[in-house]
């Protein structure tokens, strides 16, 4: 299952960049997420891993992260694993006039076994509420952080 979410924030894309690349932020925008670990190589670098831990209704979810593409202030590419699913979510930043940024973030979902196929196309509508969910998080956090600062 492939989704793609498309906003527009008002912060040029370096800014966007620095906030998606500063680990300590996801817990500002993604629901659910409890923490990050880091595993090895530099973070946010090609190659680097760690561990992401959600609390999904009182169950603990872990997905191992790897960054597989990184340009900066263009592009993030990820790869996340827990076993059943692997995703792939890509981060695209395009420069607008008045130097804002269009983020268009792709996520394609891979269940590795028919039980978790079927969970997900059953849940696809879900999967999609909250993708858009967290995107508008993100882009308040990101326009509201840069004006405390």
């Amino acid at each position: 299952m492939k989704l793609e979410t498309v906003v527009e924030i008002d912060k040029p894309p370096s800014e966007v960049y620095d906030f998606l690349m500063n680990e300590e932020n996801l817990i500002l925008w993604i629901k659910n997420f409890v923490r990050y670990e880091h595993i090895d190589g530099e973070q946010g670098q090609v190659g680097s891993t760690s561990k992401h831990i959600y609390d999904e209704n009182g169950r603990t979810v872990e997905f191992i992260e790897e960054i597989i593409s990184n340009e900066a202030n263009q592009l993030v590419e990820s790869r996340l694993d827990n076993g059943f699913v692997q995703m792939t979510i890509t981060n695209r930043l395009q420069e607008l006039k008045d130097n804002n940024t269009q983020l268009i973030v792709t996520s394609e979902l891979n269940p590795k076994s028919f039980f978790y196929k079927m969970m997900v196309f059953f849940s696809k509508r879900k999967i999609v509420k909250r993708q858009k969910e967290d995107i508008a998080r993100l882009k308040k956090a990101i326009e509201k952080l840069s004006k405390i600062e």
